[in-house]
């Protein structure tokens, strides 16, 4: 596990969010942000979403941001998002 004690702040990076719109991880600024890269075929995936669900849920008041970044075919990511209700910013086309 790695831990830092003095985090360093990321360049900027813009996508685009599944509706096509522009977006950057200036969005997210004095938040801390985990960028969840994921896919509809990757088990692993699926497995830990619920949880990071569960933690935007109970600690997104207090400044924890999940970003979800689909690497995936827009229309599976589109029908995976609607299935679980994710409940924090997807990037990537859908």
């Amino acid at each position: 596990m790695l831990v830092m004690i003095d985090p360093v702040p990321l360049p900027p990076l813009t996508f685009e969010t599944m509706d096509g719109q522009p977006t950057s991880l200036e969005a997210f600024r004095g938040k801390v942000v985990v960028l969840n890269l994921w896919a509809t075929w990757c088990a692993p995936c699926r497995e830990e979403m619920p949880e990071f669900m569960k933690a935007q849920t109970e600690l997104g008041a207090k400044g924890l941001q999940f970003v979800g970044i689909a690497v995936d075919q827009p229309d599976k990511v589109r029908e995976f998002v609607q299935e679980t209700k994710l409940n924090y910013p997807k990037i990537g086309r859908a």
